[in-house]
């Protein structure tokens, strides 16, 4: 029964999304120039240790690694046979296609009480120590139901009340007009960060990049509906991503942060309407400079 509503809830939440699903940290002066985009989903030992490496030199905590890694190796083991990548390899990663059905009847008989991790779960639970919110902010949380099953019945990525209470006041979505102007949606946004007491910590080597999409289903709305960690360094541009509950984690290395913002507009602008505004890339409390 939990699984047809598990089904139920998760095409529900599709469907909200497709109608919707600052500082710059500035470029890598080192990176990469050969236009070549590699990626991977951390099946093998060698990318799990090149992630937790950069992650490390990143200012994230090890033990937030070691979950992430956890939950990494938890879901790829559900996933044998699907052709997941371990080494970084030249791909366009906005191509893979997964066998969604396949990989969701295999975790769900594995785990049948347990939907998994989504996109704001794991970016979360790395990233927890570079939010800070200073008071305590009206909570919004009518889009989260679904993160929230899945940290009632496994808190291993939000293990505390004081986290949860950040988790939802992070992720809630926030009012502004029935506009297609964008720029009046990025107001809105800086202003309920600001309101909120949400900033971030000052670190250029990782930031937090979220996917802001429109929703004018009923009230007017703004909402993350996706996000990812990414991570500066020497080699370019890593972007750490779990794709939804039922596909895999994705670290891609980009070379430009416009490759990341150009990357994140191809995956989630989807919607043909002039009526609606376009998804916002966001990095930390700004949009993305690209």
């Amino acid at each position: 029964m939990k699984r047809k509503i598990f089904t139920l809830l998760g095409l529900g939440f599709a469907c909200l999304m497709l109608s919707a699903c600052a500082k710059d940290k500035g470029e890598s002066k080192e990176a990469k120039t050969d236009n070549v985009i590699e990626y991977s989903n951390l099946n093998s030992k060698e990318s799990q240790k090149e992630i937790s490496d950069l992650l490390k030199q990143s200012g994230i905590k090890s033990d937030s690694i070691d979950n992430f890694l956890q939950h990494v190796n938890q879901f790829n083991d559900i996933a044998q046979g699907q052709d997941l990548i371990g080494d970084f390899t030249a791909k366009d990663p906005a191509s893979a296609v997964y066998d969604v059905n396949t990989l969701s009847d295999n975790w769900t008989k594995k785990y049948p009480d347990f939907i998994g991790y989504n996109c704001r779960i794991t970016t979360f639970s790395l990233c927890k120590d570079l939010i800070k919110i200073d008071s305590n902010p009206d909570i919004r949380d009518e889009l989260l139901f679904m993160d929230l099953e899945a940290l009632d019945t496994d808190n291993s990525a939000v293990d505390t009340a004081d986290g949860m209470n950040k988790f939802e006041a992070f992720y809630s979505s926030i009012p502004t007009e029935k506009n297609p102007d964008v720029n009046i949606h990025i107001a809105n946004i800086e202003k309920s960060l600001k309101d909120r007491n949400i900033t971030f910590t000052d670190n250029d080597k990782a930031s937090i990049v979220s996917v802001w999409m429109y929703d004018d289903i009923d009230d007017p709305k703004l909402f993350i509906g996706h996000v990812g960690v990414l991570l500066n360094t020497d080699k370019g541009f890593y972007f750490i991503e779990k794709l939804s509950f039922q596909e895999p984690y994705q670290v891609i290395r980009f070379n430009t942060k416009k490759e990341v913002n150009d990357y994140l507009m191809k995956k989630y602008d989807v919607d043909p309407s002039e009526e609606r505004a376009k998804p916002i890339v966001f990095e930390d409390g700004s949009p993305m400079q690209v």
